[in-house]
């Protein structure tokens, strides 16, 4: 978890660790008493919605905040003071281009959420293994063109040698066995296990 990795850089942190979400229906447990106790609050939120209800908490509470955020490479912070700087609310950012990644993976919560999974997988599966197959059979010196490739010569290469020999299918009962591994990875297994990782009732 992240408190036993933050642990891990600095034993001599102590951590509270809480599974919540933090947000209107969860203030008997993020109200007076909890936030009383802390001098400031620093976030990494992960949507907008979640980040103006804590800048709102931060102000009622007047405590100072630190927000931050991630994209991909990018990042931001913003040093909130309650009535000294501008909080976080007072403008609100253009709509996000894209979605996290974890929200996608882990906690999708809106239908484009579920619509640009579904895009990602289809393109990852459908697309760009195909696409690489095809320079890697084009090429007369594929190695090299791999060599090029800084970051994703070696994914390139798993999905390569996973599409023509580890999953390659030879007859039409292949491709309904691998469909159905598919279904049962996809919409099974890979549910099941967030839910093991994440259970509804934990505490």
């Amino acid at each position: 978890t992240a408190a036993r990795a933050a642990q891990t850089m600095n034993p001599q942190m102590k951590v509270v660790a809480y599974q919540d979400k933090v947000a209107p229906d969860t203030e008997h447990t993020f109200g007076d008493n909890f936030y009383d106790k802390l001098s400031g609050v620093c976030t990494a939120l992960d949507n907008v919605e979640a980040r103006l209800y804590v800048d709102q908490r931060c102000l009622f509470y007047r405590l100072p905040m630190l927000e931050s955020g991630t994209l991909g490479t990018k990042g931001n912070t913003q040093v909130v003071v309650p009535h000294v700087t501008e909080n976080y609310g007072a403008t609100r950012d253009p709509p996000e281009k894209s979605i996290p990644v974890c929200t996608l993976k882990n906690f999708p919560n809106q239908i484009q959420h579920t619509l640009q999974w579904a895009r990602d997988y289809f393109e990852g599966e459908f697309r760009q293994g195909a696409e690489d197959v095809n320079s890697y059979l084009a090429s007369s010196d594929f190695a090299a063109e791999l060599a090029s490739q800084q970051a994703t010569k070696l994914e390139s290469a798993k999905t390569i040698r996973r599409v023509l020999v580890d999953e390659r299918p030879t007859t039409f009962e292949d491709c309904i066995i691998w469909a159905r591994l598919k279904f049962e990875d996809l919409f099974a297994n890979q549910i099941k296990q967030l839910l093991h990782n994440f259970p509804e009732d934990q505490v």
